[in-house]
């Protein structure tokens, strides 16, 4: 990243931040998450131990040397922060917060211009970032920009509904954990997502690794047969379970596929009361979506939106960044 760049736009400066600049941030990092983000609201809102931790150590620490942080000031008034980090092609916008006060006054845009600016000059060819589906102020201020959403629907019911659906019986699920299950989530969702969005393949193949819904919890292989056909990841609550599933696009739809389903429900004592069923495309959703319709589930937003922008007039032959030696690279 640029070690010392000022863009002035209307009167805000956009600067590097300092160590304890970025460890007095974490707690209005913390608060902007807890006002739309389901996830922190869950588990932020309901430890008060837990954000204290996240507030004096994990984000102050993951920001500083994971990240290049970036402060909007105005008068040497700290108003907006920023967070960015590169995955090759990409430059991810990890977090962007501005003060309640300021918002609607340019700031969000001007720290939005800066991260496309350092794009640029670092030679990438997309700009992304994941908001809240219920933060519209957010989504409308990006799209302003030229951000576009990626796959945003999931399918929600109970799971009685779930576990009512007749399958094949062939399915087994086989338990993953650390690599083995980052590998089998990238390779199965590469095949879903170049399928199911052929459109934007090659842009959302490049932030699987950025996928908000895909999460820690429990990871199977999907055994169909003797063959390996899918990942499928579950994590949330006792009470809302959230399944993620990726496989190759043959498999779209059919009994199998509710076999595996079904049998995420199994761990644990008792069925929880609502169930997202997530599918790594929207192509895998559309062919999922008229089954599980018929079983009383409801196509809806998903709680988390990833968004990219293409930056098009990036030099289209540069498939790696260029190397700058700064924090936040790959």
């Amino acid at each position: 990243m640029s070690p010392a760049t000022v863009v002035p736009s209307n009167g805000i400066a956009i600067r590097p931040l300092t160590f304890v600049q970025t460890y007095l941030s974490a707690e209005a990092v913390i608060t902007a998450l807890l006002e739309h983000d389901l996830t922190a609201q869950r588990w932020l809102g309901a430890s008060p131990p837990l954000r204290f931790i996240s507030r004096y150590l994990t984000l102050p620490l993951y920001f500083h040397w994971a990240t290049s942080g970036y402060g909007a000031f105005c008068d040497e008034q700290l108003v907006g922060w920023m967070y960015l980090r590169g995955w090759y092609q990409v430059l991810y916008i990890e977090a962007l917060t501005v003060l309640p006060a300021w918002r609607r006054r340019g700031v969000g845009k001007a720290l939005l211009r800066f991260a496309e600016q350092q794009a640029r000059e670092q030679r990438r060819e997309w700009l992304g970032l994941t908001t809240t589906f219920n933060n519209m102020a957010a989504l409308h201020l990006y799209e302003s920009q030229g951000f576009e959403r990626g796959h945003w629907r999931i399918m929600r019911g109970s799971s009685s509904a779930l576990s009512s659906l007749q399958g094949g019986g062939t399915v087994r699920l086989f338990p993953l954990v650390g690599h083995a299950a980052r590998s089998a989530f990238r390779h199965f969702a590469r095949l879903d997502v170049s399928a199911g969005d052929a459109a934007d393949k090659v842009t959302l193949t490049r932030f699987l690794t950025r996928d908000p819904y895909r999460q820690a919890g429990m990871h199977w292989l999907v055994i169909d047969q003797g063959h390996p056909v899918a990942y499928l990841n579950r994590h949330g609550t006792s009470e809302h379970l959230i399944l993620y599933l990726a496989s190759m696009p043959e498999w779209w739809g059919s009994p199998a596929n509710f076999d595996a389903l079904k049998a995420a429900l199994s761990p644990g004592n008792a069925l929880p009361t609502m169930v997202d069923v997530r599918l790594a495309s929207s192509g895998h959703h559309e062919a999922i979506r008229p089954l599980l319709e018929a079983q009383g589930f409801a196509e809806c937003p998903a709680s988390i939106v990833r968004m990219f922008k293409h930056l098009s007039d990036t030099d289209s032959g540069a498939h790696r960044a260029a190397s700058s030696g700064g924090k936040g690279q790959p």
